[in-house]
């Protein structure tokens, strides 16, 4: 949600996950302890349950105790840790169950953390039945004294819109960090919510506007492309609302017929919410359903809720459409849905589910089948198309086909205006849109924020399914009708979910309103009295399927953070020699561990906890911990985990090293580095330029940018995002045949603040082999690759240049992968790479961010050709150019003045390997013995080209005499 087009991901992104460690009350039994499920951003809890459903037991075994209670017990667990001062009361609400949700609004030295909030369920005997939410970690290095005022950032934000009037919905100070709700991470900024718009032209913009330097750091729209009525005519025009032309209790008007639409549909949505769940209208409170029809505000064809009332172009009023924009504003005044990524998808989704229900229900046909009669529809207006009401199969039904398999789950179907259905719940790839969280057509359009209206095909699709019933992606759902369905979908919307939650928040959410359900019997929106249905715990699992089936419980793509590390295996040496190998399984013999002595001192552990991403067994873990306050309390540290003792080989003329390993840490301020010593010298940092793959990311931050880590400048990887990575480095330049040598991981933190840590795992010392003596690594022949040291500054008047002596000709694409943190924010703000005078990719010109933690990562793609023409067979010179509005020397974010920018290349070469082993045919026919060529010959098998001396495609007879002169050959 910035000023420019946001990140598109079209690959799957796996976050850190981290498994959360709740020290309670000895007096907790293990068995009575809850379940915690981490927090998508952090380290934190994001989600506390009991394990079977039961009121958790807090301390002393008390079974129910106030809300705060249940804080001060648990709210370690999410970073709560003096609730009196970091949480403010909102609101306590009891619901129909009888169950009361607490909710509380984090709060730094007094001012709110957008999006940062915690709730608190009990049931209606007081019972604590969960927790949830977001508390971040901000550091106490963010000032909260602001340099400009609220109306010098209103000001800035009418000047972004060329506004000549705006009218001003809000202007707060808060505290702020776009990673908390899917965009890049920039670190927590203090920060002006301003709610800018102007009725008439129309528009309606949030934005976060810097407290100490004015700039913009996200934008995004608040437009979503609403029993007391009031139907305005908008005349044709633009303006708002337009003349009253229909009241609560006046008689139907003659013209225009949308008035009368809007009118009755208006009064479909009321009682489907009312007699549902016992919703008095939009904010639950009776407030006045506002409506301007005929109207040209939002660009046509459309219909806009715009935070107060729904706009309609003329011909957009339609049942399903009506209640998909007033489920916006129901939206809004519950979980309040950030309108960005995958909260923003969510935010569609939902109203796409009730606006389909409100469309099924009010023509009867809210079961496949020949529609019933029911209370709803029964307007002058009548119900709109509801026929075909068959249960749909695997076809897509379009509009322009006549819709073949029905209309069932189409959205829009109605609107003549919109030329036919604008998506499909059912078979959301019809229309183009992905049917599960990680299909290639999950594309995050940055021109829709995100992906908002595309992406909410995933739970669309989860909600069709567990209405009707359907086998998708190895999971067969079976149907538990729109009653139930609309009840759970319901139920986490006004009551689990945050602005800033995320497919997998959903996930819990709608699994833990699903399990508040059982032995319940949902109202049926048809008559507002107790269904006949009760819901079961086979219910739930029908809701769990769904939505296994859709991979909400994955990360799925659309606005993640930039890795740490690549999760992609690495080519490795097919024939290597392994020196020294550990994999901690049976504890670590040798490994020795120490600190530089902070005051809150901590070593490297072996731990068997759950390690991220579900991985099993044991690794090594230095916490970073979020200790001291970078004042009197100073936790700046080293952390380091040492190897034994390993003698090179006399004949390893190619040493190399990996670890898989996985960071999460306070971007740019902590952060860790693998160091060697030989023949027992002096500790030095493997340097960038050694690894040929996962290098460090970034350099942390030096003692100029007021960092007081001990490791400050050193290269590293820092920051949080992504998964387990193997990193590879190259030694043969740092370690001789014969040579002793010992490796040291080492952690560095600065005086406060932390985040999850850093786990390593699987380290192997090994040789490659050069089996043809050419003095190179036999794998070097297969795969170049090349990562350069980091440079700064990047910007305007500072182009970096990078010289790579003779690369060898590419017969694959170049994968250029770049690494900076700049000043990329703005939609002008981005880097050409020039190749010897060619201009080959330009960058982060649509998924920059302003200096964030976790630095920045863009992949080019370069056709070996143009690579291939443009190095000429020389020296290949790469000049990193930013544009002219790239300020070299930001102080904003983590740049604090410094910037830096840094490159990896790798491509595929060109070796005789005819059966792609990554071992080199010479080699391999240098080996071979007389019986094996014998039986190949005898009994020709597949994969033995190695045996075809002549080439010929046959191994026969006429390879004989090759493999003859092969074997007496010198």
């Amino acid at each position: 949600m910035n000023n420019r087009p946001h990140r598109s991901h079209a690959t799957i992104v796996a976050r850190f996950v981290l498994a959360v460690v709740v020290s309670l009350a000895a007096t907790v039994s293990a068995a009575d302890e809850p379940v915690i499920r981490p927090s998508r951003v952090g380290r934190n809890a994001g989600f506390l349950t009991s394990r079977d459903g039961t009121p958790i037991q807090l301390a002393g075994g008390v079974a129910k105790a106030g809300a705060m209670a249940a804080i001060e017990q648990f709210g370690a667990a999410f970073g709560i840790n003096d609730p009196q001062t970091q949480l403010r009361l909102i609101k306590t609400e009891t619901d129909a169950l009888g169950y009361v949700h607490t909710s509380y609004q984090q709060v730094h030295h007094g001012i709110d953390a957008f999006s940062g909030i915690v709730r608190v369920h009990q049931d209606a005997n007081g019972g604590l039945i969960a927790m949830n939410g977001d508390f971040y970690a901000i550091s106490p290095k963010l000032g909260t004294t602001p340099a400009i005022t609220g109306d010098e950032a209103i000001a800035e934000c009418v000047r972004v819109l060329a506004l000549a009037e705006a009218d001003t919905e809000r202007s707060d100070l808060v505290i702020v960090d776009p990673g908390w709700y899917g965009d890049p991470s920039i670190g927590p900024h203090l920060a002006y919510y301003v709610i800018v718009g102007n009725d008439s032209i129309p528009v309606r913009e949030a934005f976060f506007i810097d407290a100490v330097t004015g700039e913009v750091l996200d934008q995004w729209t608040m437009l979503h492309a609403a029993l007391t009525r009031q139907i305005y005519n908008g005349n044709g025009g633009s303006g708002l609302p337009g003349t009253l032309a229909r009241g609560e209790g006046d008689p139907v008007v003659a013209s225009p017929a949308d008035v009368n639409r809007a009118y009755d549909y208006y009064a479909d949505v009321y009682d489907y919410y009312f007699n549902a769940f016992g919703r008095d209208s939009i904010d639950g409170n009776g407030l006045n359903m506002i409506a301007t029809v005929n109207s040209t505000n939002p660009p046509c064809p459309n219909a806009t809720w715009n935070g107060a009332q729904m706009i309609f172009c003329d011909g957009a009023v339609t049942d399903d459409i009506v209640g998909h924009e007033l489920t916006h504003g129901v939206t809004q005044y519950t979980a309040d849905l950030i309108y960005q990524n995958q909260s923003g998808q969510l935010n569609e989704s939902y109203s796409d589910v009730f606006g389909e229900l409100i469309d099924l229900y009010n023509g009867g046909a809210e079961f496949a089948g020949t529609p019933t009669a029911t209370p709803f529809g029964n307007h002058p207006t009548g119900p709109g198309v509801d026929t075909p009401n068959t249960m749909r199969d695997a076809d897509c039904s379009l509009s322009s086909e006549g819709n073949p398999d029905g209309v069932r789950w189409l959205m829009g179907e109605d609107a003549a205006v919109f030329g036919g259905a604008i998506r499909d719940m059912w078979n959301p790839p019809c229309n183009g849109d992905p049917d599960f969280a990680n299909s290639s057509l999950q594309t995050c359009n940055p021109l829709d924020s995100g992906g908002v209206h595309s992406g909410s095909g995933v739970p669309n699709h989860a909600f069709a399914m567990l209405t009707d019933g359907k086998t998708f992606n190895g999971y067969t759902i079976n149907g538990i009708g729109p009653i139930k369905a609309g009840a759970v979908w319901y139920r986490a919307l006004t009551h689990y979910l945050t602005p800033a939650s995320d497919f997998g928040d959903a996930y819990l959410a709608l699994m833990q309103a699903a399990n508040d359900l059982v032995g319940t019997n949902p109202n049926d929106p048809r008559t507002g009295l107790p269904s006949a249905s009760t819901f079961t715990a086979a219910d739930v699992l029908e809701v769990e399927k769904a939505l296994l089936a859709v991979e909400m419980n994955t990360d799925g793509a659309c606005g993640a953070a930039d890795d740490v590390l690549s999760g992609v295996e690495p080519v490795r040496c097919a024939d290597r020699e392994t020196i020294f190998a550990d994999d901690f399984e049976t504890g670590a013999p040798g490994w020795t561990v120490f600190n530089s002595g902070p005051p809150t001192p901590y070593d490297w552990t072996l731990t068997i906890d759950p390690l991220p991403a579900g991985v099993s067994g044991t690794a090594w873990f230095c916490e970073d911990a979020d200790v001291g306050d970078c004042g009197a309390n100073d936790e700046s540290a080293i952390h380091s985990l040492v190897s034994p003792s390993i003698s090179t080989p006399a004949n390893a003329a190619h040493p190399r090293v990996s670890f898989r390993h996985v960071m999460a840490s306070e971007g740019a301020w902590d952060g860790g580095n693998l160091k060697i010593s030989v023949n027992a010298g002096g500790w030095q940092v493997v340097p960038r330029d050694a690894y040929t793959f996962n290098a460090p990311n970034a350099p942390l931050n030096s003692v100029a940018q007021t960092n007081t880590n001990p490791m400050a400048g050193e290269a590293g990887w820092t920051g949080a995002g992504g998964s387990w990575g193997t990193s590879i480095a190259d030694l043969s330049s740092l370690v001789a045949p014969g040579d002793s040598i010992q490796f040291r991981f080492d952690f560095g933190k600065d005086g406060c603040t932390g985040g999850p840590g850093w786990y390593v795992d699987e380290f192997e010392y090994y040789n490659c082999i050069d089996c043809d003596s050419d003095t190179k690594a036999d794998i070097d022949q297969f795969r170049f690759a090349r990562s350069t040291n980091a440079q700064g500054n990047i910007g305007v008047g500072s182009p970096q240049v990078f010289v790579i002596p003779s690369p060898p000709i590419a017969v694959s694409d170049v994968m250029m992968t770049v690494r900076a943190r700049g000043d990329f924010a703005a939609s002008d703000e981005f880097v050409d790479v020039d190749l010897n005078g060619t201009l080959i990719a330009t960058l982060f010109a649509m998924n920059g961010s302003d200096c964030p933690g976790t630095p920045e990562s863009e992949t080019a793609v370069i056709p070996a050709s143009l690579f291939n023409s443009a190095a000429g067979g020389g020296n290949a010179t790469l000049t990193l150019i930013g544009s002219s509005t790239v300020n070299p020397a930001l102080s904003t974010g983590a740049c604090r003045g410094a910037s830096f920018i840094a490159l990896t290349i790798q491509y595929d070469l060109a070796p005789t390997d005819c059966d792609a082993n990554l071992v080199l045919d010479g080699c391999q026919r240098a080996n071979l013995t007389i019986a094996e060529f014998v039986d190949v010959l005898l009994t020709p098998a597949s994969g033995t080209c190695i045996h075809d001396f002549n080439n010929d495609g046959n191994v026969d007879g006429r390879d004989i005499q090759e493999f003859v002169v092969e074997q007496i050959a010198p």
